[in-house]
């Protein structure tokens, strides 16, 4: 099978397994990047660049680990001996290690992972050992080496951090060659995100060659390796490298070769092999068969060895299509990893080159792919280097220099920290208002959603189904943020799936809480007589639910004897509201009495028109005989005191409509 249908088919079940436990990554706590002479860049808010750190207070001769939180808050710093908090002070509790080994090669001597299944916990390798024989014992052939590192919780200090706890790797005895130096790893530290998208594995090179797997879980650390290859080769140092989608490693290695004089001589070799990210086991390691002589290769004083430098940098372009290397000068070498066969990959190389580079004398002293998708060159002094779009063939990658520039700082003789495989970066992250990280959202507002995908997906097709079949077409929609509108509430599941321009898909979820409104039913009569009241109420709501009416009021019921219409909104206690109107009218229903008794007593002393307004009726009483006892345009209901026993007739006429109302009434005193 070739790298290109490789790179694809196993690229693209790791991927979609990361996409389903993606809940449980940090996203920007490789952010901050604290290196080289107190300096440092910021990933944060890198628009349309990083920013460039300058409160950084530690001189980081070699390597650098540097960690933010899931918000991209800068927490700690480590240079392999020391973890400093971010306030810049040793962090209590026992170092990393005391006396390392300094390398020319293997600069790159700390790594800083977080402990998968914690949101405190993080873990701090160093990939040399100590120099302190009452640390670790030191020696040769069949001395016993051990790698140290530390925990550091930052729950501890009120959130400053602190170490917790201090052990060490120990390699097998058996990978240990008698003319190995015993110093460390020959690589630097590289971490590769296990296919179940959640552990790590903490992948190192022997200086025989040898690769090996620990892997690091929510339970701790592994204690004994994964070891692939039998030794190999005497080495003395290089750079482990590994591609965005786990499944491939680069070594770019200092190794000691002999001629056929059998004289020995340090050459670069550039290693390409197979990663399992499921077993942690590492297959198909291929040299490429040019072979690098550095910038300061030169022989010692009996014509014989030699010793090579300054292969400095090494980094895959985020779709894994491409390998940058440092040419031990200027501008980086680039292989095109989907040339096919490992001869056809080393024929592809060529150099990235722009008119006007950093300045005569400036060579790469490291190279990092970073979250925004472009590769960062570091050359020892201010200048900052930058392939734009690393993922192109030849000088279409766009390498750039000039910004940003760290003046008044430099990177000195430091390099970039190290950092997981895919940098803690969900490929596709599906979010909006009404996820459970986002808060809740009501049933009938539109939920407007997005993706962000990371830099290493190129997207060209979004297909989205929120989860609510009865919603017919609506249910589906394409685009990269689109809305939708729930009709009830409930959980639903939001599920993304997204087709990369290289074919690849990307699927994810989210659970989104809709909360329901609160139903709204006025109960009342919608019509009155005239004297009457009714008590609107919108219904039985929720304990805890607001009410506001049309005049302001905030009651959960409203007395109204008026036409008219009457509003109100309900708010549920989860904030969602609903508004309600009824209309009343008010009309004449009239029960008039046919005997009054006006003695005085307050009860029925009077003729009183009830289920009238009585101003808008012209009364006339007549006697038992037709004669006219009282006349009122606008009757008061006052009629009736000091009025004889007797029947009387009475006629009430509707002063706008005319109206005629007749009866008979009898005063009884």
């Amino acid at each position: 099978m070739g790298y290109t249908q490789y790179c694809y088919r196993a690229g693209l079940v790791m991927l979609l397994l990361f996409l389903v436990n993606a809940p449980v990554w940090a996203q920007r706590e490789y952010h901050n990047w604290y290196f080289g002479d107190s300096t440092g860049l910021s990933f944060v808010n890198a628009s349309p660049a990083p920013s460039v750190l300058t409160n950084g207070k530690w001189k980081f001769v070699q390597g650098a680990a540097s960690i933010s939180d899931a918000a991209g808050n800068f927490l700690f710093a480590s240079d392999a001996y020391t973890v400093w908090d971010r306030n810049w002070r040793p962090m209590p509790g026992r170092n990393i290690s005391q006396v390392l080994r300094f390398s020319g090669f293997n600069r790159r001597q700390v790594m800083a992972l977080p402990q998968p299944g914690s949101s405190s916990r993080y873990y701090v390798f160093a990939s040399q050992r100590e120099f302190y024989s009452n640390e670790y014992p030191v020696g040769g052939g069949n001395t016993r080496l051990f790698l140290p590192y530390v925990v550091v919780d930052m729950s501890a200090r009120g959130g400053l951090g602190g170490i917790v706890a201090r052990d060490s790797l120990e390699l097998p005895l058996w990978v240990l060659h008698a003319q190995a130096p015993i110093y460390g790893l020959s690589s630097n530290w590289a971490a590769v995100r296990h296919t179940n998208g959640r552990d790590l594995w903490l992948v190192g090179v022997s200086d025989e060659g040898q690769y090996m797997s620990w892997l690091l879980s929510a339970a701790g650390l592994a204690a004994v390796p994964i070891v692939s290859y039998q030794p190999r080769w005497i080495g003395s140092g290089g750079i482990l490298k590994a591609s965005p989608d786990g499944r491939r490693l680069a070594f770019l290695s200092h190794v000691r070769a002999q001629r056929p004089t059998s004289v020995r001589y340090t050459e670069g070799h550039l290693e390409l092999a197979d990663f399992n990210t499921a077993t942690g086991e590492v297959n198909n390691a291929q040299v490429l068969p040019t072979r690098f002589m550095g910038r300061n290769w030169y022989s010692n004083n009996s014509g014989g060895g030699g010793i090579l430098s300054a292969l400095k940098g090494l980094e895959f372009s985020p779709d894994c299509s491409r390998l940058y290397v440092d040419s031990a000068g200027t501008y980086p070498l680039q292989y095109n990893l989907l040339a096919g066969s490992a001869q056809a990959v080393d024929a592809s190389r060529t150099q990235v080159q722009v008119p006007r580079g950093p300045g005569y004398g400036s060579y790469v002293t490291d190279m990092k792919l970073a979250p925004d998708g472009k590769i960062y060159l570091v050359y020892g002094n201010s200048f900052v280097g930058c392939i734009s779009k690393p993922n192109a063939l030849g000088n279409a990658a766009q390498l750039q220099f000039g910004t940003p520039n760290l003046q008044p700082r430099s990177a000195g003789s430091g390099t970039l920290p190290l950092s997981p495989n895919d940098l803690n970066l969900p490929p596709v992250v599906v979010t909006g208002a009404g996820s459970v990280t986002a808060g809740r959202s009501c049933a009938g507002e539109p939920i407007q959603f997005s993706s962000s995908l990371s830099p290493f997906v190129t997207a060209s097709a979004y297909a989205w189904d929120f989860g609510e079949p009865s919603s017919g077409p609506l249910n589906t929609a394409a685009g990269q943020a689109p809305a939708h509108s729930y009709a009830a509430g409930g959980q639903y599941t939001v599920t993304l799936r997204v087709t990369a321009t290289d074919g690849r898909q990307f699927t994810a979820s989210q659970v989104v809480q809709v909360d329901a409104r609160p139903q709204v039913s006025f109960t009342a009569d919608t019509v009155l007589c005239h004297g009457q009241e009714s008590v609107l109420s919108p219904g039985s709501q929720p304990a805890g639910s607001t009410y506001r009416w049309h005049d302001g009021s905030t009651a959960p019921t409203f007395t109204a004897a008026e036409t008219g219409d009457y509003k109100v909104t309900v708010t549920s206690p989860a904030g969602c509201s609903t508004s309600g109107q009824v209309h009343l009218r008010v009309q004449d229903c009239p029960d008039l009495p046919n005997i009054i008794t006006p003695n005085g007593d307050q009860q029925n002393d009077a003729f009183y028109a009830k289920g009238l307004l009585a101003y808008e009726w012209r009364c006339r009483i007549f006697n038992r005989w037709g004669k006219l006892v009282f006349e009122s345009h606008s009757y008061k209901n006052n009629w009736g005191a000091n009025q004889p026993n007797g029947v009387y007739y009475y006629e009430l006429i509707h002063n706008r409509t005319g109206q005629r109302l007749k009866g008979n009434l009898e005063v009884l005193q």
